[in-house]
């Protein structure tokens, strides 16, 4: 229940940001490839170590998610959406297991939010192979027809990938605004 109450606070959140400093996704593919973000009360430093404790608040296992980082300049990690992406065959809903890979990067005052790859996982049939299949964050993405218009069993998609990568970089942002308070503690505030 914290899970959906948090993820619908950041949704909101990500709502009342403009277009322009939000992803999303259309036959265009993923626009823009990368957020950048001010945050002028906080240094290069700061913000690195701020998104690394971001990330160990976030993730279950945090130190099996960061996959590789560059002292105060760069983070890249993996997550998991869990059954999120979804598509839509025959009045039905199939929710698919999605992870993604995010990289950050940091200048003093800002950083960039860089989705790198997105993937769902898609079970065998008589009809698909299966396995890990690659979201393309290009225009040749394959969910749309010729002339322009979605496919329905992918008319999904476009909102819960723009949803996924917009929810993520509001979640960091709250944390990143979000003042340090030390709070002293002794054996009677438990």
């Amino acid at each position: 229940m914290k899970n959906i109450v948090t993820f619908l606070l950041l949704l909101s959140i990500t709502l009342t940001y403009s277009q322009e400093e939000s992803f999303k996704y259309d036959i265009n593919g993923l626009q823009p490839l990368h957020l950048i973000s001010k945050i002028d009360s906080l240094n290069q430093k700061q913000l690195f170590n701020k998104t690394i404790n971001w990330i160990k608040e976030t993730y279950k296992n945090p130190n099996e998610v960061i996959k590789a980082k560059i002292e105060n300049k760069k983070i890249r990690f993996n997550g998991s959406a869990g059954y999120y992406l979804s598509t839509r065959y025959l009045g039905m809903n199939k929710p698919y297991l999605t992870r993604y890979t995010i990289e950050i990067s940091f200048k003093d005052g800002r950083y960039k939010f860089n989705p790198i790859n997105l993937e769902y996982y898609q079970e065998a049939s008589q009809y698909v192979s299966g396995g890990w299949m690659s979201v393309s964050f290009s225009s040749d993405s394959g969910f749309y027809k010729k002339k322009g218009k979605i496919r329905k069993m992918f008319r999904n998609f476009p909102k819960e990938i723009s949803t996924l990568f917009n929810g993520l970089e509001s979640s960091l942002k709250v944390y990143l605004l979000k003042e340090n308070k030390t709070i002293k503690s002794t054996e009677d505030d438990w």
